[in-house]
């Protein structure tokens, strides 16, 4: 038998940047520990997503299974498993001495194969790990242990809410921090601290990041900042009792009247020399003013000098002036503190409040949030329970201690450290090798330039702790030199342009020697300058209205040239699926496929990950008005309730009962008697009343947000009649709202599968798992760039429109080391601190560094094209140091054995075309010319963005000529769609809305690919059909039409152009814009309006006739009718 040698694999940091075969080196250390003896159940595996754990546990099986079929079976392997298996052997001798001769013995003599398959392994994400390992513990910690996860972490924000206004006390500190800090009560934004909701889960979470809960509370007291204003309370002789901010800023206002009397004695001084005084007069009435928030903010306040003071002023005045404003300056300084001190103070209470909550509601639900579960185990592990007498955390760790002897860490640069502080006490247990084992081992993969997630608490501070612990006990630090993802020219750019951004700590990557790809990749830069869209006429117009329309200008300007280049890439024979628009907001994706939709209505987009259906906005606005109208009724029958209470003296022993009438909630007496009634049956329903009122407020106030209206709007609630199923009290609010979206149509289509629930309650509780209907197989990825995190793509188009701008949070952490020291205010109004303005720039200093690291992750997402279109002012255009002036440019790197020659249809230097494009190759390549190229109008329809092309490369792919024609193709074709789509659009404004003159609605939407005249023409088609041939050929009035209305049939909606009513018969009208139908094409559209008619005739059973229209919009309207007999017959004039 083989003898294991004592730690034969030594602890590792490895530093594995994008692309650089990470999940394989955690494979191959994987089954390294296998070979050496290691049980799998033996080896922690930690991932942060449950695609990366399933992809490493199916590599890890392959791997092996190929092993075994090899070397214990003898059967032979096809050319690509061997290939595989040899990557692997070469992996496995390289970093783990593992020779062939050794892997077969192994392989035999501890049945790696079979025992990994029958072993309980530890290959997880870290949520996972965490609630396996609580639920051994729940007993400790409170819970049972059959408790469920709550995926969506959904927490009753609005109960909570309607506790707090309850509670005098708390309601007064909610209203105090509205008015001091501004604070909204709910926001949209993700992890917004500038509203209530998102203050508390924030301060939650970042509670248990310092030394301990102790802590927590004393940096949040008053005692705490008292200790940093009491030399300032001295300097200023102001009492210890004194700091209040309220009675600070009343010293504040002595000292400015003192002030404004110096400055009167001044002023008369030199009056009497004849001195001019000017503007020192205005200076001094602007501080007599008494208007506090003036004085505070008046710059000889702030900087203890001002333009308007006479050069000619004594210095000993100049001096006691100054004298004054440094005295104010020290009580504004303290005013800061005091106001800061009162506001976390009451900070604190509210949290302890949501704390308690929480855990009431975990208690009364047994449902934990992953969240929640981080924060229990958190406790059990930092002695929280020992302090309390409960449980020694130390026996946690003994008992995990014994299982696990290796841990392997993905994604190491994603941990935060309240995570890194539970695991901590197992890293120093295997990093002292002292225990139960001598063959143990870490293994930590990160790329500091991939961490994104400090949003969510994601620390770099823990990976480079980390790393120093490692290097102190003889560990490792490698780095992964090879990117297996993307092309050489992409690699070659990601290193020229991150090098400059990140300095020595940058590792440069290279591109695989036996990799051998067709071509070398493409990357292309677009800059656009803000200055070029200041038109003559925009001059005019005051500061901030010219700078919003030159904005517009230049994003629809970068839109429209990244269609151009969608459209040149498809037009390469590129799947939509293997294009990725990113950019950093999710608005400007939405922004940029709203105007893609109306350009080009044939494209299709997935919008980041659409997640559950019930969380969808349109979808969550049903739900508020199924909600609104119940708590309506509810309120109704508790009135009358207490009406008759008050009036008969009714009195209820049994309390208050739930029961249903259409299958609404009702809340009602369970018995009623009369009696003298107490005080305090009345007070029980009106309590009742107000919970259900609080309820009602804040589901309007949601309803509100989600239909784009302010908080505060009034509004008339929409009456839902009572129908046989909850479908169809569904479809009647979609109708009336006009919601028409695939979720909707789905949400309804599950309503009425589910046709026994008749409650919307109920309703969202069966589907809650379903998910939206909106990611499409065949469509174009567009997601901001945090969620493409570990995702690749062929081809990657990088947006970035928008100037560069930092934001800072309302509340500031400082950190020290591992551990959160304290919190802060950033809230001053007046004069910052000198402290909190070192925070503000150590928080500055780490958004750039999230922002750098954003765009590294950005530009190494894409395999064969990488494509940035940005703002010059843009953070993209100045960190990659892009051109500052509009133009293009094409970095076509790599070994090239001649020069490139450019196409005869290319203008060189035409004097007609002010903006030029740049094509140029780096200073490292063998091609060292630049060619200016012509700027085409996009009228040309002519791209040129790939002509330039490398020689290597294959010739049809970029053939020129080929691409042209097929892009005038493309573009024939959309026009003949966007003719149709206009005059459809022209039909169901005039018909369905009853607008006179559409023409400038429908320019406005397809006016770019549709000249003026031609729309005219479509126009006067649609006013035709309209005044004549629509009652004297059909005879029906306009107004009788319903135009554009869907119809769900077999699971699909369907999508009637007008339909009409009259005499109890309907008239189905589809209009069709097809210059040449011939007799199939024809047939084709007659196929679909007989199904639309036998559609309805089996809706409406009452022998109703249905009647349909084919009509024709050509240089003359023709008209086809379906008869009873399923005849087609055209008609005549």
């Amino acid at each position: 038998m083989y003898k294991i040698r004592r730690n034969p694999v030594q602890h590792t940091f490895l530093n594995a940047s994008a692309g650089s075969g990470k999940t394989f080196a955690l494979c191959t250390r994987y089954i390294a520990l296998l070979l050496y003896g290691a049980n799998a159940n033996e080896i922690l595996t930690i991932t942060f997503t449950k695609k990366a754990a399933n992809e490493m546990k199916e590599r890890i099986t392959i791997n092996l299974y190929l092993l075994h079929k090899k070397y214990n079976e003898n059967i032979a392997l096809t050319h690509a498993q061997e290939e595989k298996i040899q990557d692997l052997l070469d992996a496995l001798q390289k970093d783990y001495k593992i020779t062939e001769s050794f892997l077969k013995e192994s392989l035999h003599e501890k049945c790696v194969y079979v025992n990994f398959l029958q072993a309980d392994k530890k290959i997880s994400t870290i949520d996972s790990f965490y609630t396996s390992i609580l639920r051994k513990f729940a007993f400790f910690i409170g819970i049972r242990r059959d408790f469920e996860i709550d995926e969506a972490n959904t927490f009753d924000f609005q109960n909570f809410l309607a506790k707090i206004y309850q509670n005098v006390d708390l309601s007064q500190i909610v209203r105090y921090l509205h008015q001091v800090t501004h604070l909204r009560t709910e926001s949209t934004q993700f992890n917004n601290t500038t509203s209530l909701k998102g203050l508390l889960e924030t301060l939650y979470d970042k509670s248990i990041e310092f030394k301990n809960q102790q802590d927590f509370a004393y940096k949040m007291s008053r005692t705490y900042n008292l200790e940093r204003m009491l030399t300032l309370s001295l300097q200023n002789n102001i009492d210890i009792s004194a700091l209040q901010s309220h009675r600070i800023l009343q010293h504040i206002v002595i000292i400015s009247e003192d002030l404004v009397a110096y400055l009167e004695s001044v002023i008369q001084e030199r009056e009497a020399k004849n001195l001019k005084n000017g503007n020192f007069k205005k200076l001094y009435a602007t501080l007599a003013s008494k208007n506090i928030h003036q004085i505070l903010n008046n710059k000889l306040i702030q900087t203890k000098q001002h333009s308007w003071i006479p050069n000619d002023i004594d210095i000993t005045q100049m001096s006691k002036i100054q004298d004054f404003c440094v005295k104010i300056q020290s009580l504004i300084t303290l005013y800061n503190y005091c106001l800061e001190s009162e506001t976390l103070h009451n900070i604190l209470l509210l949290i302890e409040s949501y704390s308690r909550n929480i855990a009431q509601m975990q208690k009364e639900t047994n449902v934990l949030s992953f969240n929640g579960v981080t924060h229990k185990v958190f406790d059990i592990t930092s002695h929280v329970l020992m302090q309390e007498e409960y449980f020694d955390s130390m026996y946690f760790y003994f008992r995990l201690d014994s299982t696990i002897s290796h841990i392997l860490f993905d994604e190491y640069q994603d941990t935060s450290i309240v995570q890194y502080r539970i695991f901590l006490p197992l890293f120093q247990e295997i990093l002292s090798g002292v225990g139960a084992k001598d063959f143990r081992s870490l293994f930590f993969v990160g790329d500091f330039k991939q961490s994104i997630y400090g949003f969510r608490g994601a620390n770099i501070s823990v990976f480079e702790a980390t790393k120093e612990k490692l290097l102190e006990k003889s560990g490792e630090d490698k780095s992964l030199e090879y990117n297996y993802r993307s092309r050489k020219n992409i690699i070659q750019f990601v290193n020229e342009r991150f090098n400059q951004v990140y300095g020595k700590d940058y590792v440069a990557q290279y591109y695989p020697l036996q990799k051998r790809d067709s071509h070398d990749g493409f990357v292309h830069t677009t800059t656009f300058a803000m200055e070029s869209y200041i038109t003559e006429n925009m001059q005019k117009l005051k500061g901030q209205t010219q700078i919003a329309q030159a904005n517009k200008m230049l994003t629809e300007t970068i839109y429209q040239k990244v269609l151009l280049q969608l459209h040149k890439i498809l037009s390469r024979g590129v799947a939509l699926k293997n294009i990725a628009i990113l950019a950093r907001e999710r608005r400007i994706l939405q922004g940029f496929i709203e105007f893609a939709r109306i350009q080009d209505p044939t494209l299709e987009f997935n919008l980041d990950k659409s997640g559950k259906l019930i969380e969808q906005k349109i979808v969550q606005i049903i739900y508020c008005v199924f909600k609104i109208q119940k708590y309506n009724k509810d309120l109704e029958q508790l009135q009358h309730t207490l009406i008759a209470l008050q009036n008969a003296s009714l009195i209820t022993e049994e309390g208050f009962e739930l029961y249903q009438i259409n299958g609404m909630d009702r809340i009602a007496p369970k018995s009623l008697r009369y009696d003298n009634i107490g005080d305090s049956k009345i007070q029980e329903i009106q309590k009742a009343l107000h919970t259900i009122e609080s309820y009602k407020k804040f589901t309007q106030k949601k309803l509100n947000k989600l239909l784009g209206k302010s908080y505060f709007d009034i509004y008339k609630p929409l009456y839902i009649p009572a129908q046989k199923t909850l479908a169809q009290e569904i479809k009647f609010v979609i109708e009336s709202l006009h919601l028409y979206d695939e979720d909707c149509m789905y949400f309804l289509e599950l309503a009425s599968e589910n046709s026994q629930i008749r409650d919307i309650d109920d309703l969202f509780s069966t589907i809650k798992m379903r998910e939206s209907r909106r990611m499409q197989e065949k469509a174009i990825c567009a997601m901001t760039i945090h969620s493409s995190k570990g995702l690749e793509f062929e081809h990657v188009i990088l947006l970035d429109p928008k100037k560069e701008s930092f934001h800072l949070e309302k509340i500031l952490y400082n950190y020290n080391g591992i551990y959160l020291d304290e919190i802060r205010l950033n809230d001053s109004q007046y004069l910052t601190p000198q402290d909190i303005q070192d925070l503000q720039e150590k928080e500055k200093a780490e958004q750039i560094s999230q922002e750098n690291n954003l765009l590294y992750v950005a530009c190494t997402r894409a395999k064969e094209g990488l494509y940035i279109f940005a703002n010059t002012q843009s953070y993209t255009a100045k960190m990659l140091q892009l051109n500052n002036e509009e133009k293009e440019a094409d970095y076509m790197l790599g070994d090239f054995e001649s020069l490139f020659t450019l196409p005869s249809c290319m203008n060189i230097e035409s004097e007609n075309n002010k903006n030029l494009e740049k094509f140029f190759i780096p200073k490292d390549s063998k091609v060292s010319q630049i060619f200016h190229v012509a700027n085409l109008t996009a009228d040309s329809h002519k791209i040129l963005i790939s002509s330039l092309v490398s020689l290597l490369g294959m010739q049809e792919d970029f053939s020129y000529k080929e691409e042209q024609e097929i892009l005038l193709q493309n573009l024939h074709t959309k026009k003949k769609q966007i003719i149709g789509l206009s005059q459809h659009l022209f039909l169901e404004l005039m018909l369905g809305y009853n607008i006179k003159n559409p023409l400038h609605i429908v320019k406005s939407h397809y006016g770019f690919y549709i000249n003026e005249n031609e729309l005219l023409n479509l126009y006067y088609k649609a006013q035709h059909f309209c005044e004549k041939e629509l009652q004297e050929r059909l005879k029906l009035n306009k107004n009788m039409l319903k135009c554009e209305q869907s119809i769900l049939r077999e699971k699909s909606v369907k999508r009637l152009d007008a339909v009409a009513q009259k005499d109890g018969n309907f008239f189905v009208l589809e209009f069709k814009t097809s210059q040449y139908a011939n007799k199939s094409l024809r047939e084709k559209h007659q196929k679909q309006i007989e199904e639309y008619s036998d559609f309805m005739s089996n809706m409406f059973q009452n022998n109703a006739i249905i009647k349909g229209y084919l009509i024709y919009f050509k240089n003359d309207i023709e008209i086809y009718t379906l008869q009873s007999t399923r005849e087609w017959i055209k008609m005549t004039e």
